[in-house]
C-alpha cells in the first residue's frame, strides 16, 4: 500500500508527444517508472523514504532497464529533482532546466539552492516578489521572453547536458535574463526610443479622458502591454470572484453557476464576458473539481471545465511572473528604501499565499483526483487565522494601506521615486512615465494581484468548507464567509468587482507629480491609472516634470541623433518639432535658455560630486539618454541646445586650422553645420560664419558655463551609412535638446460667494506665472477687478476656499507643492487685504501639509471652523479661527472610521449643525462627519445615505433647502448626476437616484446653487466637451433638464462655481485648463455669457 502519490510535470519540447519519468531511491535503484503525456504531466505511487529522486526523460519512451544507461551518456537530455520530505499523501513536482539547475546547487548548500537558482534565472527581486514560489515551477509557467526552456537547453547541448550546464552555473552564475528568448538588456529596453510605425499621435480631447475610458487598460502604451494586459485578466477573475460573492445573497444562491457547471465548455469560454465571469466564479470552486470521485466518469464536462481552470490559475502566476521580471529595473533602487519598511514585512505574508498557491495549481492539473482528506488539509492550512492565507491577507492589507499609522505602500513609493534636489541618490528629480509611472503602476499591481489570488484561495476554501459536494449533480454550497473575505480584505472590495477604481487610492497619493501636467499644456491625461501621455511614452521624447525647475520638459540626448532627427535637415527654429511630440503641444514649447537649463541642474550645477558631468546628473535624475546602447562612446563631448544664438564672422569666427586632425578640414566642408535659419554654412578658411545656437556642454564642464560658444554647433543630418564621415565632423555632435514649458497647476479651484453687504458675487482665481491670488467681484451691471491680493510668501496655489466672517473675507489657500496653508483677510469696507501668511504652528502638527480646504463661519460664537484633507494620508483634520482675537487653536484629527482616506468633500450649514459629506479615496462612497452647533463637537456619520450596491462616485457637490441635506453625486463608471436628500426632522437620507439629463456622455464637475426664490439649480460640465449644462427643481415641483447652456459660451471649462443673488440672478463661474476665468450670468432675460473676466492670464 503506497501512501504518497507524486503528480508533476515534465517539460516537453515542442515537437515531443510523451516522455518518461523515473523516480530513483538514495542508492539510485529504480522504484517506478511511468509515462508523460502529450501535455507534460505524469503520475506514480511510491513511499515516502528519505532521498528519492525524480528523472524525467522529455520525448523518450524507456524501459526500466533504459533508465540508468541514459543517465550515464551525456548526450541524453534529461532534467532531475528531489522529492521533499513530506507527511502529505499528495504533491506535485515539476522537471525542467530549473529543477536542475536547483538540484545542482543542493549539492553545495541545499539550504540556499531556491534563492540562487530562482535569483539567477528571474532576478534578486525574485526572491522578494515570489518567495513561496519554487524555481521549477516558476520555469514551468514563465513566458518565453522571460525563461525559454528552449534557450536553456540550446546552452546546456553546448555544456555537455543539462546536469553538466546546471553544475557550470553553480560555479560561473549566467546574467539574470540569459535565458529569454530573443532577450533583451534591460538597458536598451529602458531607453528604447525607436517610434512604432504608422502609429499616430492621438491626444484625446477630455483632459480626464483616461479617468473615464471604460477600457483604460486597453489603450496602455508602456514599454511594455504586459502590466495592461496582466490587469485586464485579472479583473475578469475579479469578475469571477464578484460573481461568487454575489451569488450568496439569491434564494438559490448557487443555482446558474451550478449549471454552467455541466454546461459550460471550453470553447464557450471564450464566448463573452457572461461567461467569462462564470468562468471565474466556477473557478472558485476547484476544490470540489479535484476530488476524485469526479474522474470516475468517462466522458465529464467537468474535466474540460478544470482544464480551463487550470489556465486560468496558472495565467495569474504567469502574471506575477512577469511583473516580477518587469520590476526588476527598478527593484535595486526600491528595496534601498523599502526593504526595511515594507517589503521584508510582506514577503513572509506573500511566500505564504504563493506556496498555497502553486499547491492549488497543482491539484488544478490533477490526473488522479485529490482525495478529500487532503483537500480538507489545505483548506484548513489555507484557512488558518493565525499563519494562513487569511492572516496573510490581513497583513498585506494593513502594510499596503498603512493601518496603523505606518507608511502605506503608495506613499512610500511615492516617497522613494520622487525628490527634491537630491544628488546621486535614489529619488529622482524628473519624473516621467518611463521612471516613476510605470514602476509605480507596476509594482501597486502587482500586490492587487497577490491579494486577488489570496481571496480566490480562501472562497476556495471557506466554499468547500461549508459543504463540498457528493455528487456531480449537487449545486455547490455557498458559504457567507467566501463573501465577506472578498468585500473586505480584495483590493477595492466591496459590492462587485473593482480592480480598476485602485487608480483613484494612488492618484490621490500622487498628486504633486500628476498635478503639474496639466493646465498650460491643455487637455493632456491628468490619471496616474493610465499615465501621462500614454501613447507618446515610447517616442523619441518622454514627458518629465523637472522637481528643481518646476518645468515641463520633452526631450531625449542621444548618440546618434539621427534616432531624433530621422534623417531631417533641422535649425533652432525647428528643433522643438523633431522631439517626437504631438503638434499639438509643440507650439507651447521652447528651448530653455542658459538660466533655465541651470535651474534643470539643480544641485547637480558645479556639484563637486559630478563635476561639470551634468549629462550623468540628468541621467541619474531620471532623464532619457541611449547611453545604455553606446556604452563609453556616448560620454564624449555631450551638447545641447539653448534658446539663446551668437553669429561667427570673421572677427569673432571660429578658427580651428591649428588643432585639427589629418582629414578633418575635408570632412567640415563637405558636411558643415546648419544654421538657425536652415542654412547649410560652409567654411571660409579658416573661418566657420553664420548664426548659430549656443549649444551647452553637459560635459568636462566643471565651472559651470553656460555660454559656449566653440564646439558643436547642430546634430548630423546625415544617413550614417551612406555617409559615415559626417560623423567625423565635431560640429555636427549637439546630442540633444530639451523642449521646456511652464508647468502650471491641475486644480483648477474657482472659490465663490455670495456677499449679501453689496448682493454681489465674489470670485477668487489664482493666475499668472506667479500665482498670485486675484478676487473679482461680479453684481448685475458687471464684474470689477482683479484685486491683487496682498502675498508675501510665493507658493503654487491649490484648493482654496472663501468666507464671509462679518464684515470682513477669509480666503484660505493650500499650496500644491509643499501642502502648507496660508490665509489672506480682506476688509470689504475699507478694502484692504492683510497677509496672514501659514496658519501658526500647522506644519509643526502635521508636517506633510494639506491638499483640500474648506471653511465655514459660525456666527453664534464668532469662529471660523476650517476643514482640510491631508495631503499624504487623505485624512480629515480641523481647525477653527476666534474671529474676535484672530487666534487660531490647534490641528485636531476628525473622527473617521475609513482609514484609506478621502479624495474630495463639502461643507454645508444648517440650523443645528455644520455638516461635511466625505468621497473615499478606494471605494468612491459617501461618508458623513457632522459638527453639532450647540455642543461645538465633530461626530462619525458614516456610509448613512443609502447608496445602491454597485454605486460609486467621483466627484459630489453639497447644501440645503430649508435646512434638509441635498447632495448631488457624479457617478464614477457612467458619469450621470445623482441625488440623495436629507430629512431635517430625522437626519435620514433617501436616494432618490438619477437626475434627469440628456447628455449620454455624462460629466465630469458639478455645483449646486440655491436662488433668490428658493429654487434648486444644479450645474455640471460636460465629460466630452467640457460645456456646461444646467438641471434644476422649481420650488416644490419635479426636475427640468435645461440642457446645454449655450448664450455664445465657448471653450472647455475645468471648473465651475455657481453663486445667487437675492435679486434672482445666478453668477455661473468658470474655469479653464490655462486658469483663466469667465462668467456666464442668468437674470430674467435668460443666460448671457460675458466672456473671459481673468485679466492676468
Amino acid at each position: 500500500m503506497f501512501n504518497l502519490t507524486l503528480e508533476g510535470h515534465l517539460q516537453l519540447a515542442g515537437n515531443e508527444t510523451n516522455g518518461t519519468v523515473a523516480l530513483l531511491d538514495q542508492g539510485n535503484a529504480i522504484l517506478a517508472v511511468t509515462t508523460a503525456d502529450a501535455n507534460g504531466r505524469f503520475s506514480l505511487e511510491t513511499n515516502t523514504a528519505p532521498g528519492l529522486k525524480l528523472y524525467g526523460f522529455p520525448g523518450q519512451d524507456l524501459t526500466d532497464a533504459q533508465i540508468t544507461p541514459a543517465l550515464s551518456q551525456s548526450s541524453t537530455v534529461y532534467y532531475e529533482t528531489a522529492v521533499p520530505s513530506t507527511t502529505a499523501t499528495h504533491i506535485t513536482l515539476y522537471l525542467n532546466g530549473a529543477s536542475s539547475l536547483v538540484a545542482a546547487f543542493k549539492k553545495n548548500n541545499p539550504a540556499t539552492a531556491q534563492p540562487q537558482a530562482k535569483a539567477m534565472l528571474f532576478g534578486d527581486s525574485a526572491n522578494i516578489l515570489l518567495p513561496g514560489y519554487s524555481t521549477e515551477f516558476l520555469a514551468h509557467l514563465a513566458p518565453e521572453k522571460i525563461y525559454s526552456h528552449d534557450t536553456f537547453l540550446e546552452k546546456a547541448g553546448a555544456a555537455g547536458g543539462v546536469s553538466a550546464f546546471a553544475s557550470q552555473l553553480t560555479q560561473h552564475p549566467a546574467p539574470s535574463g540569459s535565458f529569454a528568448a530573443a532577450a533583451v538588456s534591460p538597458a536598451t529596453r529602458a531607453s528604447s526610443v525607436t517610434a512604432k510605425p504608422g502609429t499616430d499621435y492621438n491626444i484625446p480631447s477630455s483632459a480626464r479622458w483616461a479617468n473615464n475610458y471604460g477600457n483604460w487598460s486597453q489603450v496602455l502604451e508602456l514599454n511594455t502591454h504586459d502590466c495592461a494586459d496582466s490587469m485586464l485578466k485579472l479583473s475578469q477573475v475579479s469578475d469571477g470572484l464578484a460573481a461568487s460573492a454575489a451569488a450568496g445573497s439569491g434564494d438559490d444562491p448557487a443555482s446558474e453557476v451550478a449549471q454552467a457547471l455541466i454546461k459550460l465548455t471550453l470553447a464557450a469560454l471564450s464566448a463573452g464576458s457572461q461567461e467569462q465571469k462564470i468562468a471565474g466564479a466556477v473557478g472558485t470552486q476547484v476544490f470540489g473539481l479535484v476530488q476524485g470521485w469526479v474522474f470516475g466518469q468517462t466522458a465529464n464536462p467537468v474535466v474540460t471545465m478544470l482544464k480551463s481552470i487550470s489556465n486560468q490559475l496558472n495565467e495569474v502566476i504567469s502574471s506575477q511572473i512577469t511583473i516580477c521580471n518587469d520590476l526588476n529595473l527598478i527593484m535595486q533602487e526600491v528595496k534601498v528604501v523599502l526593504e526595511n519598511t515594507i517589503l521584508v514585512a510582506l514577503t513572509s505574508a506573500i511566500s505564504t499565499i504563493q506556496s498555497n498557491a502553486e499547491q492549488v495549481a497543482g491539484y488544478a492539473g490533477t490526473k488522479k483526483g485529490i482525495s478529500a482528506t487532503e483537500l480538507s488539509s489545505i483548506s484548513a492550512a489555507i484557512l488558518d487565522t493565525n499563519d494562513g492565507v487569511n492572516y496573510a491577507l490581513t497583513q498585506i492589507h494593513n502594510l499596503i494601506m498603512g493601518v496603523g499609522g505606518s507608511t502605506s505602500l503608495p506613499s512610500a513609493l511615492f516617497q522613494c521615486l520622487s525628490g527634491t534636489g537630491t544628488i546621486n541618490g535614489l529619488n529622482r528629480n524628473f519624473l516621467s512615465n518611463e521612471n516613476f509611472f510605470i514602476p509605480f503602476q507596476t509594482m501597486f499591481h502587482y500586490y492587487v494581484n497577490i491579494q486577488t489570488q489570496g481571496v480566490q484561495m480562501v472562497m476556495q476554501a471557506q466554499n468547500y468548507t461549508a459543504g463540498a459536494p457528493t455528487t456531480i449533480t449537487t449545486p455547490f454550497s455557498w458559504s457567507q464567509n467566501a463573501s465577506d473575505k472578498y468585500s473586505k480584505w480584495l483590493i477595492g472590495g466591496g459590492s462587485g468587482a473593482k480592480m480598476v477604481q485602485q487608480r483613484d487610492t494612488y492618484r490621490a497619493l500622487v498628486a504633486p507629480y500628476y498635478n503639474n501636467f496639466l493646465g498650460y499644456m491643455g487637455a493632456l491625461p491628468d490619471d496616474m491609472g493610465t499615465g501621462l501621455l500614454p501613447q507618446t511614452s515610447e517616442k523619441a521624447a518622454p514627458v518629465f516634470y523637472s522637481i528643481e525647475s518646476k518645468l515641463l520638459v520633452f526631450g531625449f540626448i542621444s548618440y546618434q541623433m539621427r534616432q531624433w532627427t530621422s534623417g531631417k535637415i533641422i535649425s533652432r527654429n525647428d528643433q522643438i518639432a523633431y522631439l517626437g511630440i504631438p503638434d499639438v503641444i509643440a507650439p507651447q514649447l521652447r528651448l530653455p535658455s542658459k538660466q533655465e537649463m541651470q535651474n534643470l541642474l539643480g544641485q547637480g550645477f558645479t556639484s563637486s560630486y559630478y563635476n561639470g558631468n551634468y549629462a550623468q546628473y540628468l541621467s541619474d535624475q531620471g532623464f532619457s539618454n541611449d547611453s545604455g546602447d553606446y556604452n563609453s562612446a556616448f560620454w564624449n563631448n555631450v551638447m545641447v541646445w539653448t534658446a539663446d544664438t551668437f553669429v561667427c564672422d570673421e572677427k569673432y569666427g571660429m578658427y580651428h586650422v591649428g588643432n585639427i586632425t589629418p582629414g578633418f578640414w575635408e570632412y567640415c566642408n563637405v558636411y558643415p553645420p546648419y544654421d538657425i535659419n536652415y542654412q547649410s554654412t560652409p567654411i571660409d578658411n579658416p573661418w566657420l560664419l553664420g548664426t548659430f545656437p549656443v549649444a551647452v556642454s553637459l560635459q568636462g564642464n566643471s565651472s559651470g558655463s553656460f555660454s559656449t560658444y566653440s564646439g558643436p554647433y547642430s546634430s548630423n543630418p546625415h544617413d550614417p551609412q551612406n555617409h559615415p564621415n559626417a560623423w567625423q565632423c565635431f560640429y555636427n555632435w549637439v546630442y540633444g535638446a530639451f523642449g521646456v514649458a511652464d508647468a502650471k497647476p491641475l486644480e483648477i479651484n474657482l472659490s465663490a460667494i455670495y456677499d449679501a453687504s453689496g448682493n454681489s458675487a465674489i470670485v477668487m482665481s489664482a493666475e499668472g506665472d506667479d500665482y498670485f491670488p486675484y478676487l473679482y467681484t461680479a453684481t448685475s451691471s458687471g464684474v470689477s477687478g482683479p484685486d491683487k491680493l496682498t502675498r508675501s510668501e510665493a507658493f503654487i496655489v491649490g484648493h482654496s476656499a472663501l468666507v464671509l466672517t462679518g464684515a470682513s473675507l477669509s480666503i484660505l489657500f493650500t499650496d500644491q507643492i509643499q501642502g502648507g496653508v496660508y490665509t489672506i483677510t480682506k476688509d470689504l469696507q475699507t478694502g484692504v487685504s492683510t497677509w496672514n501668511g501659514n496658519i501658526p504652528g500647522i506644519y509643526t502638527q502635521h508636517k506633510n501639509g494639506f491638499r483640500l480646504i474648506e471653511s465655514v463661519f459660525e456666527n453664534n460664537n464668532s469662529h471660523q471652523h476650517v476643514v482640510l484633507i491631508g495631503k499624504d494620508d487623505n485624512q480629515p483634520y480641523h481647525i477653527h479661527q476666534n474671529m474676535q482675537d484672530s487666534n487660531w487653536g490647534n490641528l485636531e484629527a476628525l473622527p473617521n472610521q475609513h482609514p484609506a482616506g478621502y479624495s474630495d468633500f463639502k461643507l454645508t450649514k444648517t440650523d443645528s449643525s455644520i455638516l461635511g459629506v466625505f468621497l473615499g479615496t478606494d471605494d468612491g462612497q459617501p461618508y458623513g462627519i457632522s459638527m453639532n452647533r450647540t455642543n461645538i463637537t465633530w461626530g462619525w456619520n458614516g456610509n448613512v445615505f443609502n447608496i445602491p450596491s454597485g454605486k460609486s462616485f467621483s466627484a459630489l457637490a453639497l447644501t440645503n433647502v430649508n435646512n434638509n441635506g441635498q447632495l448631488v453625486l457624479i457617478g464614477n463608471n457612467d458619469h450621470l448626476p445623482y441625488l440623495v436628500t436629507q430629512d431635517a426632522s430625522t437626519g435620514a437620507w433617501t436616494w432618490q437616484g438619477e437626475l434627469t439629463n440628456q447628455h449620454s456622455a455624462g460629466f465630469r464637475h458639478v455645483t449646486t446653487v440655491i436662488d433668490s426664490n428658493n429654487n434648486f439649480h444644479v450645474f455640471l460640465t460636460g465629460l466630452d466637451d467640457g460645456m456646461p449644462y444646467h438641471i434644476y427643481q422649481n420650488a416644490g415641483s419635479s426636475w427640468t433638464w435645461g440642457g446645454q447652456i449655450s448664450a455664445g459660451i465657448t471653450g472647455k471649462y475645468e471648473n465651475i462655481k455657481a453663486v445667487a443673488d437675492n435679486s434672482g440672478n445666478i453668477y455661473l463661474f468658470m474655469s479653464t485648463a490655462a486658469n483663466a476665468a469667465y462668467l456666464a450670468m442668468y437674470s430674467q432675460a435668460g443666460w448671457s455669457f460675458n466672456g473671459r473676466i481673468s485679466a492676468v492670464n
